[in-house]
């Protein structure tokens, strides 16, 4: 966008005219930011073409059409959420199922979000999938205080390829919240 002429964006500038989000002679910061919640890179749009078209024959019939999405919990890099269980629970007894994407195949994560009505889970990387999600799938994903601040746009333009409803929920933080407000620009919470 900011490598194209001004005769070639003028339609534009009429459109979205500067404002402390926006400064077409500044392609930094805000504007960068606001461009990123906005858009969405043209290979991300031809690798979903491409992937649902691989995925098309994926039998995925036995994967419920409403999904909690977990994950392993193990190693390092465990982010687990401590009140999983009882998420997934309540979500059971309301016709959800649960599945990690460790457990899939690529094609099948594909094809699982493609055609699920619902997929609910916390932040976390597993939501690049969106990519590949249905028109009418609506995808939810759980935060904290710290990922609605910082990371809350992460995944918007995987949400703007797919054509799918996005909804960003924040939760509970894991500290007490009474007398503590958590440092969110630390580590995870």
């Amino acid at each position: 966008l900011f490598q194209t002429s001004t005769a070639e964006t003028e339609a534009l500038k009429a459109a979205l005219p500067q404002s402390a989000h926006w400064n077409w002679d500044l392609p930094e910061g805000p504007t960068l930011r606001s461009l990123a919640r906005n858009s969405y890179w043209r290979s991300h749009a031809l690798l979903r073409t491409r992937a649902l078209r691989a995925a098309r024959e994926t039998d995925v019939s036995a994967l419920p059409r409403r999904v909690w999405i977990s994950r392993r919990a193990q190693g390092p890099r465990d982010r687990s959420l401590s009140a999983a269980p009882a998420i997934i629970q309540g979500l059971i007894s309301r016709g959800f199922g649960a599945d990690c994407f460790e457990d899939l195949s690529p094609l099948e994560q594909v094809a699982l979000l493609h055609r699920a009505e619902m997929v609910i889970s916390y932040h976390g990387a597993g939501f690049t999938n969106m990519l590949y999600a249905g028109r009418r799938t609506h995808v939810i994903e759980l935060g904290t205080l710290q990922s609605g601040i910082r990371r809350w746009s992460d995944f918007m333009s995987m949400a703007h390829v797919s054509g799918c409803r996005y909804t960003l929920g924040i939760c509970d933080s894991d500290q007490g919240m009474e007398d503590h407000r958590p440092d969110v620009s630390g580590g995870l919470h």
